[in-house]
């Protein structure tokens, strides 16, 4: 019976560190995830002034091309 009992608590225990290790790993996972969005986030912005930066250039150029042609 103390046996029994002795396996059963080793089974909790193992079970306890298990769910601790997972519980740690997850924190983990959790951290990255929002460092990842972040970084996502910034690419995003960076991305979108780029496009900006690029369609405002374009823009200038169209003009300058339209006075030349009609200059």
């Amino acid at each position: 019976m103390k046996r029994e009992i002795a396996g059963k608590e080793q089974g909790i225990k193992e079970i306890n560190d298990s769910l601790a290790s997972r519980e740690k790993e997850l924190s983990a996972l959790k951290s990255e995830q929002g460092e990842l969005t972040s970084r996502l986030k910034n690419a995003e912005m960076s991305n979108e002034l780029a496009f900006n930066e690029i369609k405002s250039e374009a823009m200038n150029i169209q003009r300058e091309r339209d006075s030349l042609l009609s200059g």
